[in-house]
């Protein structure tokens, strides 16, 4: 029988429903449900670079919001840091989703 490749956690769980021989395999290899995890999320720089990025710009817009309104320059944030987080929570959001 052809192994498909496993994609997402979702068909991790049905695959190993299905097939009872993949499922003894992980449950005998500790580490084989962590191996095929990993390969369903990528393990290198740079995607961690970009997930990073993502998630500092969130960080950033926000926290920029939250001191501009703590000193009462502004009394609602600017379109510009809404804007920025909105599309950096988005793009992180289809980053980390690989369905």
């Amino acid at each position: 029988m052809k192994e498909s490749m496993v994609t997402e956690l979702q068909g991790l769980v049905a695959r190993a429903r299905a097939d009872e021989t993949f499922a003894n395999a992980i449950i005998s290899d500790e580490g084989a449900a962590k191996r095929e995890a990993k390969r369903i999320l990528p393990d290198t720089p740079v995607y961690w670079l970009v997930v990073g990025s993502l998630g500092a710009a969130v960080m950033v817009s926000l926290l920029g919001a939250i001191v501009l309104m703590w000193n009462g320059n502004v009394t609602e944030a600017p379109d510009i840091l809404i804007a920025t987080a909105s599309g950096a929570v988005g793009a992180l959001a289809g980053i980390l989703n690989r369905t």
